[in-house]
């Protein structure tokens, strides 16, 4: 005998409106997007839409608890909807590239954490300029 898991439009419905209450609208944006794709019941759609712009409108902070001690920060925080829609040659160029350029960056990284070399001197071996060095270690780092 096997069990449905299925959740009911209510149920599923009440989940969705839980995690956006609690401030997890992009995530769950998704989730919707996700789910609204491989249904076509007109009462779960309206009532996700009805959830997703009431969590627009009025948006809820995403509840923070306690600071982490040591939580790194970042500052380039990475868009993916900034990112064009590629092909996959040319999906796989960038990636290519990107890890070219981070050979290269943490290499200078390391020398010139052991020897003591200028960055400006190492960029300039290395064939790339100092504000990609400093994209992906920052000045304080």
């Amino acid at each position: 005998m096997m069990l449905n898991r299925e959740l009911t439009n209510e149920q599923l419905l009440a989940d969705i409106r839980g995690w956006l209450e609690r401030g997890y609208t992009a995530a769950t944006a998704e989730r919707v997007k996700a789910i609204a794709a491989r249904t076509s019941d007109v009462e779960l759609l309206r009532g996700m839409a009805d959830a997703l712009a009431d969590a627009f409108i009025n948006p809820k902070p995403k509840k923070t608890g306690r600071p982490k001690k040591y939580a790194p920060t970042f500052d380039g925080v990475i868009d993916l909807d900034e990112i064009p829609p590629m092909t996959s040659r040319e999906k796989n160029a960038a990636i290519v590239e990107f890890v070219k350029t981070m050979g290269i960056v943490w290499d200078i990284h390391d020398t010139n954490a052991k020897k003591g070399t200028s960055i400006r001197i190492l960029c300039e071996r290395k064939g790339i300029g100092v504000d990609t060095y400093y994209k992906w270690f920052p000045v304080d780092s």
